[in-house]
């Protein structure tokens, strides 16, 4: 590990190209991807545990690489929805999901990803 940094979404570390990625954080980061897939798009999560079986048995250097998707993305691409917008209620689920100090109102969950405006 090179550094650990604090931020408000929470603590993460600089590892090193093909460093070895820490056990909780990998158990943290498929967490979320299951949680986002049952609680904001309504699918089967299990699919995810396949997935992790061939990111864990990849080369350290693709785990780097792979690890930097947003776990959002990842759950998307999973449910059978890449590249497509996602619904309001999609959006207010996540929003929910995301239990921020101060969520977004009216239109701003109408935009077609979470990142817009939250």
């Amino acid at each position: 590990m090179i550094a650990e940094i604090k931020s408000p979404e929470g603590n993460y570390e600089i590892v090193r190209r093909g460093e070895p990625l820490n056990e909780q954080f990998k158990n943290e980061y498929w967490r979320r991807v299951k949680d986002i897939m049952t609680d904001v798009f309504r699918s089967d999560s299990s699919v995810a545990d396949d997935l992790r079986k061939n990111v864990d048995g990849a080369s350290p250097d693709t785990q780097t690489a792979f690890y930097h998707a947003d776990p959002f993305e990842v759950a998307a691409d999973l449910a059978g929805r890449p590249g497509e917008s996602i619904t309001p209620d999609e959006k207010r689920r996540y929003v929910n999901m995301k239990k921020l100090a101060e969520p977004p109102k009216g239109e701003d969950l109408d935009a077609g990803r979470p990142e817009d405006k939250p």
